[in-house]
């Protein structure tokens, strides 16, 4: 178990597939916002069942439906270019449903981008300019 937020910032450094070029103290930001110092160590700071729920894998449901029915409302999409879970050819399919959305691909990040990143702020700036 990871007992400090110093040990937490390197081990997600070293696990998180996708992310280069991201400084250490980007990682301990991450590591302190997502972990809570205790006198036992860390607690994950948000509901562990979410992580459970993907680890334990299953048979996926056609979602599509779910993504069409944004039709007409404005739709952000930004992807981590190293993402090991949303494919380029998945991208690719929501764009041609939805050729209005607004798409930023974030170098040098996995999955989850930081949304701190240029690319991230210009796409969420445009996103939020489109709800008002």
């Amino acid at each position: 178990m990871l007992r400090t937020h110093a040990e937490m910032a390197a081990a997600m450094a070293a696990a998180l597939p996708g992310f280069a070029n991201v400084p250490p103290a980007r990682w301990m930001a991450e590591a302190e916002l997502h972990y809570r110092q205790t006198d036992t160590g860390l607690e994950i700071t948000y509901d562990p069942r979410l992580r459970d729920a993907v680890e334990a894998g299953g048979d996926v449901p056609d979602l599509w439906p779910f993504f069409d029915a944004l039709a007409g409302k404005p739709t952000c999409l930004i992807r981590g270019a190293g993402s090991n879970l949303l494919h380029a050819d998945t991208v690719a399919k929501m764009q041609a449903r939805r050729p209005d959305m607004i798409y930023a691909n974030v170098p040098d990040r996995g999955h989850v981008p930081f949304l701190d990143e240029p690319e991230a702020v210009a796409a969420l700036t445009a996103w939020m300019e489109e709800l008002t």
